[in-house]
């Protein structure tokens, strides 16, 4: 069976039939069950680590869908930040910003934009071919203008609870990026490193031979020590080795540093150390003032580590630069923002990479050639580099921009109570402490490619104002001129249907009613008082033009660019053919262009060029532009900042709900455009993204002078942490989606369900959490999975350079999408690391899989007919109650540990079930019913039952094994598609907890019964007389009398009896701890019946080798030797059904007689030939 293939059938049969959106249309007016994908960036490849997470989401939402849940699944995609800004470095070779800069940020954030759809085909593809259902047609897309309006808005609020500052703080700094980052993205990328620590001595003023020991694992940040730290309440020591130099250290961390006997000179509290005074290591004027080169008491020193006194870079670390606001001290950077030491610093620092060896080597040779290092120690510890381009972090103090979540730990807090966390102790945790310890967020980023920073600073008075929508922005900033736009008056062409564009190959003029309404037009224009009226050259436009400058005074200009959408080929045409062009698609305005004509693109660009040139030309006039229906309507999109699907709606039929930002035209209606030229990439099509958002300037309201934007971006967590928000345009669309008092049925926030891998706990799931609680909104999640990260089967992260990656695509090819759905799923618990072996998901293949599939096989060639009703079909057999039973408990299990949000229980639950209960223990006891019932009703009886019990079965597995579950589904004859229907209902009538433990110690007892057998040397074929059990072991076991035939068949034994005691004589073999004995004497007859069922097996054998189908009829013969062989040949007739033959002929082959196989091989001392023939 290649599961594979069969997959790509179901595939085409899903979308032949459209069952997706079958599955939400059904569920249409259902109770919403809310899910947040998590957007992944589309300029890299997806692993295997991808699938893992892709298919717990699938499994969830088809099973909620199948509790009868309208579950929406909109598909989303990451498309700003680091991760796409450094690919695109790489593409074209750059090593700094400012390479970025003189290329353009335009022409940079161009090829940005295009590279983050690099691979969005293959995401697409191996989406569908895993079987996860999302909406791909209508995704979030975070560049998305409406996206990014949403955003601004959030950021305005948040300004507006002042919980948004500028400040100058240190922060983690990537000097490769040139940018600071948030602790949520530090966290990403810690690696252990081993690097050279140093204690130094920093000697006490006028005290030549005493020095203060400090210890430090940043050696760069040392020509930046301005300050020396101790605690008030740790107790000192001075120390002299020997007759030497006299140290200063911690009383505790004394004897751990020096082996050697010290020589305790005196003990004093930190407290009397403030105030010391010591020589700087480096000679850095700037470094040094009144209150530089002291010791300080500082709450953050401890013994822990070092000699409990901290060197003090006010500029280097938090606590540092704390200490040094609170004190005064030097606040100057030896250090520039591209991680090179600045020309200030000596001892021949300048310009050499900070985090170099050769930097190290060189203040090293300095401190020591001044004898100011007392030891130098590898240490290994955990240090941050850049979560994207490896490059380790400085602490580095400067300018950005912060959100106050630290004045929000008490909601975030709050707000994690409220969540389900699977597993739970992610929520105390990983992901509690992180909320208890939160920092505030550093939320600006000094690159390009991002959602820009929407805050507008003054550059004469400092006032600051966030913009908060298109709309507000739009209102602040004005064109230099005033704007009318009219459309000319009814014309010729215009009642009669026909095109006229240019060149105008007809003449085309106002008709009567078209003429009067230029003359009340030109009234109102008059009263306006117009400076400039441009009008396009042809005819219809040029008349009424002409009329309103008469009226005003003023001599139109014509101009080229004011002319009609050309329509080239369907110039002078009926305007019918043109819409037949567009096959009557509204928005196809935009791609189709007729023969030697534009379309909307092309319009739109000649208008952006056209408004550009006048605001070049013209300033503070009022300018009446008198033209055409389509180029005034995306002349107007320009101005009003449109979408590009704004521009269409005019035309649709179906308006929606409130305002339209454009409507049509309508002749010799005058339209005032007052507001700013939006920011606009070069065609014209509004673009929120640097550098065209940084052009637009406006008026402080203080003092009148010119505000701008500040240059950052905002850090692209923050994106996808809107996205509960952002994907539905809130709040300028969409408020039922968000807020309680609209449409309850619409509401889609908070999420029902979201899952990512664990290290999204300080990625995704905190930044949704923080923008969430940032607008009061509280928990944005109720239930979380977390996954563990994939590795290679020896426990190795998975890379291609070690060329352990496995490919999803290999994997999906070779074994099916369902064999590594169902091994991720079951192989541990979702949270745990997963050990890719390749061989273990062959295993998970075979073993399921295949298991449901030779079920549906067995099924397919020996039922009668299937099942036509949909309830549990009555049977009065006992292994049909027990089937019945075990699919009830185990529906019940699977249901109850999905609502919890255990998939490994649930789908091991139905693998036991599968494997264990239907296939090796139900239809294969059932066999002998199906292959040869003792009259139709038992066949059709065990056909209800084995039919109903594999639908339900389909049912349960759909939400894990999506496509053997369709394949079940459809192979049993059913209607449309599993994934239509409901999970199971539990049947209560059908269990019977006491059949199913009486079975399950029955099948216990079956293999002590079996090892007792084994013992005796006795194959399973050869019938024995008798098995024994003691009345206390059934007792005890509560062995269900109706079970014993079962055991009779299992064993291959006569009878089974229940006796007070276990009987003796060398024909009973026995096991008096289990209460059993088996009686192993085979008679003449036991041993023919053996003999019997051995030829049976080797003429099944025989016919299989031959090719033959399992109820295809043959013709056998046979012939057996003396002795044994004869009671064979007399009783042959007796297998005829058993080997599905229409006759059973013996003795010798026949001269001149065929047969497609013939055969030989011993039976005990006879030898036997057989020879089969298919018989019509």
């Amino acid at each position: 069976m290649n599961f594979a293939e069969q997959e790509k059938e179901i595939l085409r049969y899903w979308e032949d039939n459209k069952i997706f959106a079958k599955s939400l249309k059904r569920r249409a007016r259902a109770p919403r069950f809310v899910f947040f994908e998590g957007p992944p960036t589309a300029n890299g490849q997806p692993g295997i680590h991808h699938v893992l997470v892709r298919a717990i989401k699938d499994a969830f939402l088809r099973y909620k869908t199948m509790q009868g849940f309208l579950v929406e699944r909109k598909a989303g995609w990451d498309t700003h930040g680091l991760p796409v800004e450094i690919g695109v470095e790489k593409e074209l070779g750059f090593k700094t910003k400012q390479e970025i800069e003189d290329y353009g940020i335009a022409e940079f954030n161009a090829k940005a934009k295009a590279s983050v759809w690099r691979y969005k085909d293959e995401w697409q593809r191996l989406t569908e071919r895993i079987g996860l259902w999302l909406d791909l047609t209508d995704p979030y897309v975070t560049y998305d203008n409406s996206y990014i309006e949403s955003v601004w808005r959030i950021i305005k609020e948040i300004w507006n609870k002042k919980l948004l500052e500028q400040d100058f703080k240190v922060v983690p700094y990537c000097t490769r990026c040139g940018t600071a980052l948030a602790s949520h993205e530090v966290a990403q990328g810690y690696e252990s490193v081993t690097e050279n620590s140093v204690y130094i001595k920093f000697r006490i003023k006028d005290k030549k031979h005493t020095y203060i020991l400090s210890w430090t694992t940043t050696p760069w940040t040392l020509p930046g020590n301005v300050a020396l730290a101790v605690n008030n309440d740790i107790d000192y020591v001075q120390a002299q080795v020997g007759s030497g130099e006299v140290y200063i250290l911690a009383k505790d961390a004394a004897a751990r540093l020096f082996k050697e006997p010290l020589n305790i000179l005196a003990e004093i509290k930190g407290s009397r150390l403030v105030g010391l005074e010591y020589e700087p290591l480096f000679d850095i004027p700037e470094t040094k003032n009144e209150k530089s080169h002291k010791v300080y008491a500082a709450d953050f020193v401890t013994t822990e580590d070092g000699t409990g006194v901290v060197h003090t870079a006010v500029m280097y670390g938090e606590d540092d630069y704390n200490l040094g606001s609170k004190i005064g001290l030097p606040k100057v950077h030896t250090v520039g923002e591209d991680g090179r030491f600045l020309n200030t610093v000596n001892a021949g620092l300048a310009g050499l990479p900070v985090k170099s060896k050769e930097a190290e080597i060189v203040i090293n040779s300095y401190l020591h050639q001044r004898n100011l290092i007392l030891k130098e120690e590898l240490y290994t510890h955990d240090y941050p580099f850049c979560w994207r381009c490896k490059t380790p972090l400085l602490y580095y103090a400067r300018q950005s921009w912060f959100i106050r979540m630290s004045a929000l730990r008490k909601q975030l807090r709050e707000a994690n109570e409220k969540v389900n966390w699977v597993p739970e102790h992610i929520k105390r945790g990983r992901f509690g402490e992180w909320l208890n310890e939160v920092k505030d967020w550093a939320i600006s980023r000094e690159r390009y490619w991002g959602i820009p920073l929407p805050v507008w600073k003054c550059e004469q008075c400092g006032q600051t104002e966030v913009i908060g929508s298109i709309k507000e922005l739009l209102s602040r900033s004005q064109t230099k001129n005033k704007y009318i736009l009219v459309r000319h008056a009814q014309a010729r062409a215009n009642v009669q249907g026909w095109v006229s564009s240019w060149p105008e190959n007809k003449r085309n003029p106002l008709t009567a009613r078209g003429i009067k309404q230029a003359r009340a037009a030109a009234k109102r224009i008059a009263r306006i008082k117009p400076d400039i009226i441009f009008t396009s050259p042809l005819q219809r436009a040029n008349d009424t033009a002409e009329i309103m400058g008469k009226a005003c005074g003023i001599k139109p200009k014509k101009e080229t660019e004011l002319r009609e959408f050309d329509l080239g080929a369907f110039n002078s045409m009926p305007i019918k053919e043109y819409h037949d062009f567009l096959e009557h698609k509204p928005g196809e305005r935009w791609h189709k262009k007729p023969l030697n004509g534009e379309n909307w693109f092309d319009l739109r660009n000649r208008m952006y060029y056209f408004i550009q040139n006048l605001e070049k030309i013209y300033n503070d006039k009022t300018i009446v532009l008198v033209g055409h229906g389509d180029p005034l309507l995306l002349l107007k999109g320009i101005l009003l900042g449109a979408e590009d699907k704004e521009y269409v709606e005019p035309y649709l039929k179906t308006k929606k709900a409130g305002t339209p930002k454009l409507t049509y035209p309508d002749f010799a209606k005058e339209e005032k455009i007052l507001s700013s030229m939006p920011p606009s990439d070069d065609t014209g099509r509004l673009d929120l993204h640097r550098p065209f958002v940084d052009d637009l300037t406006f008026a402080c309201k203080k003092c009148a002078h010119p505000m701008k934007r500040v240059s950052e971006v905002i850090d692209v967590w923050f994106d996808s942490g809107a996205m509960p928000f952002a994907q539905w345009h809130y709040p300028f669309e969409n408020k039922n989606r968000v807020e309680k008092s609209g449409n309850k049925k619409a509401l889609s926030f908070p999420a029902d369900f979201i899952c990512e891998a664990v290290d999204q706990t300080r990625g995704w799931f905190y930044t949704l959490m923080a923008v969430s609680v940032l607008l009061g909104k509280s928990t944005p999640y109720k239930n979380v999975v977390v996954t563990g990260h994939v590795v290679d089967k020896n426990g190795k992260k998975m890379s291609k350079s070690l060329g352990n990656a496995i490919s999803p695509w290999d994997m999906t090819d070779l074994y099916g999408a369902d064999a590594v759905r169902w091994y991720f799923y079951t192989m541990n618990h979702p949270s745990d690391t997963k050990r890719f072996n390749e061989e273990e998901l062959k295993d998970a293949q075979q073993k399921f899989l295949g298991t449901l599939w030779n079920s549906l096989s067995f099924f397919k060639l020996y039922a009668a007919s299937a099942l036509k009703n949909t309830k549990a079909p009555a049977s009065t057999d006992i292994l049909d109650k027990w089937i019945l039973s075990r699919l009830a408990t185990a529906s019940e299990q699977i249901i109850k540990r999905m609502d919890n949000y255990d998939i490994t229980a649930a789908t091991r639950a139905l693998s036991a079930f599968v494997i264990d209960d239907l296939s090796n223990w139900y239809i294969r006891r059932s066999r002998e019913r199906f292959q040869h019932p003792k009259n139709k009703k038992e066949l059709v009886q065990v056909t209800e039952v084995l039919s109903f019990v594999l639908k339900q079965t389909a049912l349960l597995a759909a939400p894990f094994a999506p496509f053997v579950a369709e394949q079940l589904w459809l192979g049993l004859g059913l209607k449309a598609s599993v994934h239509l229907e409901r999970m199971p209902q539990i049947n209560k009538k059908t269990q019977n907890s006491k059949l199913e433990k009486s079975m399950e110690a029955l099948r216990a007892k079956i293999q002590i019964a079996l090892k007792l057998r084994a013992q005796s040397g006795h194959k399973v074929r050869q019938p024995l007389s008798s098995l024994v059990l003691t009345a206390k072991v059934a007792n005890k076991e509560k062995l269900d009398k109706g079970l014993f035939r079962v055991l009779c068949e299992e064993m291959n034994v006569g009878s089974v009896a229940i006796l007070s005691s276990l009987p003796d004589g060398q024909e009973w073999l026995r096991d008096t701890e289990q209460g059993m004995a088996l009686n192993i004497h085979i008679t003449p007859t036991l041993m023919l019946l053996g003999a019997m069922r051995e030829l049976v097996r080797q003429i099944q054998n025989t016919r299989k080798d031959a090719g033959l189908k399992p109820k295809e009829r043959i013709t056998l013969r046979i012939w057996a030797s003396e002795n044994f062989g004869r009671d064979i040949m007399e009783r042959a007739q007796e297998i005829k059904e058993d080997v599905y033959a229409k006759r059973v002929e013996t003795g010798e082959k026949r001269k001149n007689e065929t047969f497609i196989i013939e055969r030989e091989f011993s039976l005990g001392d006879s030898k036997i030939w057989i020879g089969i023939r298919k018989t019509k």
